[in-house]
């Protein structure tokens, strides 16, 4: 699975459900306007390791539980965690960069 399939696949569960996959000590702090949830959890699967494995839903939330595993042992990092969030940020405006030049360019 690529990081945009699996932001799509976090960004269509319902918000609660995704926001429960987080470690509960979490605190985000980002204008309301703004979710950042899906590209949380998709760090959290990259850094688990297990992206390239996923195929489903299932198969994500397992490496997510799996990335909370490695951080309660103190194996990832939340400095780790924090910069793949951003390239997945990154990724995603770029696509959406993108699909709005196409759009517009027809």
């Amino acid at each position: 699975m690529t990081p945009l399939a699996a932001h799509e696949a976090f960004a269509n569960m319902p918000p609660a459900e995704a926001r429960a996959l987080l470690p509960p000590e979490l605190v985000i702090e980002t204008p309301e306007s703004i979710d950042v949830t899906p590209a949380l959890l998709v760090a959290a699967v990259i850094v688990s390791g297990r992206l390239g494995d996923c195929q489903d839903v299932p198969d994500l939330i397992e490496a997510v539980e799996h990335f909370r595993t490695l951080l309660s042992a103190g194996i990832a990092s939340l400095d780790e965690w924090a910069e793949e969030a951003e390239e997945v940020v990154d990724q995603v405006i770029r696509w959406g960069d993108r699909m709005t030049m196409q759009a517009q360019a027809n």
